[in-house]
């Protein structure tokens, strides 16, 4: 029993120095949508320290997800008791919308179930993505109409030979 005890604690430790040290956000939270840890990277893109977020609701801080795409993170994690890859739109502490890579699991601590959730910002990956498809569709209609003049071109000089050979 003493290394049973002695192993679930060294596990305890190890999850904890994991999770304060991951460089992505990562939030656990009672059922009741309060925030029970949070990790530094939590913090730091948020702007609240531990002391401020924990006990509290990501909507009691004005920031989190919008509340359809909330709503659609607990369905999938009530169905699977995971959701992996999901991009949802989350509200900043400024009141600006941005873009959320999210992955939550529904988790057991101290027999209850809490969700683990880990979040990156991906707006401005996805501007980036979205202005590379805009400059690559600009590029190949360019393309397309430069072609298109070059074909007109040819068929006016050919046009004109037709003309010229028939005035003569």
């Amino acid at each position: 029993l003493q290394v049973a005890l002695q192993r679930t604690e060294q596990g305890r430790v190890h999850f904890q120095r994991l999770f304060h040290t991951v460089p992505v956000s990562t939030a656990i939270v009672a059922k009741d949508r309060s925030i029970l840890d949070v990790n530094q990277a939590y913090c730091e893109r948020f702007g609240f320290t531990r002391e401020q977020a924990l006990g509290r609701s990501m909507s009691d801080l004005g920031v989190g997800l919008i509340e359809e795409d909330r709503q659609r993170l607990s369905a999938q994690l009530q169905q699977h008791r995971s959701a992996r890859n999901l991009i949802l739109s989350g509200l900043r502490k400024d009141g600006k919308i941005y873009q959320v890579l999210v992955n939550a699991e529904m988790v057991e601590f101290d027999g209850e179930d809490r969700v683990l959730i880990s979040s990156m910002d991906v707006t401005d990956m996805l501007r980036a993505e979205a202005a590379n498809v805009a400059r690559l569709q600009a590029e190949a209609e360019s393309q397309t109409k430069g072609r298109m003049l070059a074909q007109i071109a040819e068929e006016k000089a050919a046009s004109d030979r037709l003309r010229v050979l028939a005035d003569e």
